[in-house]
């Protein structure tokens, strides 16, 4: 039997994305604000962030229901790169756009640096405010404010604003 390296994407896409529903008691909440991850407090040594498009741009959706996640002008540079692929402890692959706000996400359970694949940053899950989905992460710098978004770029559509 042959698989294809599409289909074997596809399913772990799959299985990386179940749907969330948060039970009562779960600990999801609407996120709370994240400060500017382009000042040079509160970052990382080893991670640098710089914002790519400062003008208005185009919304980026969640996947599901198509609930506004972010904007284009909230991309973001870290470590040079606005996207980074990555490895899961579990062998799922993840695509991620680094962005500087996502309104549209909740955050569920507590700051964790345990396998964090930014050096300095602990993560915290996000998810669609409105589905549930899982959208990516939160980053945190361990050491003072700032911070920013990871989100799985297949879980994003873009869309003209309204």
């Amino acid at each position: 039997m042959q698989i294809s390296y599409n289909k074997v994407m596809e399913v772990q896409v799959a299985v990386a994305a179940p749907r969330f529903d948060a039970p009562p008691g779960s600990g999801f909440r609407p996120r709370k604000p994240l400060g500017s991850p382009s000042g040079s407090s509160g970052t990382a040594p080893d991670t640098e962030t710089e914002v790519l498009d400062p003008e208005k741009g185009r919304v980026l959706r969640c996947v599901q229901c198509r609930y506004k996640i972010t904007g284009t002008s909230s991309r973001l540079q870290v470590n040079g790169n606005h996207s980074h692929v990555f490895c899961n402890p579990h062998g799922l692959v993840y695509e991620l756009g680094c962005f500087s706000s996502a309104r549209g996400c909740g955050l569920i359970g507590s700051p964790s640096a345990e396998f964090s694949w930014f050096p300095g940053y602990s993560w915290r899950v996000a998810v669609c405010s409105r589905c549930h989905l899982h959208m990516g992460w939160s980053f945190q710098p361990l050491n003072g404010a700032g911070g920013f978004w990871g989100l799985i770029l297949s879980h994003l559509v873009e869309e003209e604003d309204e």
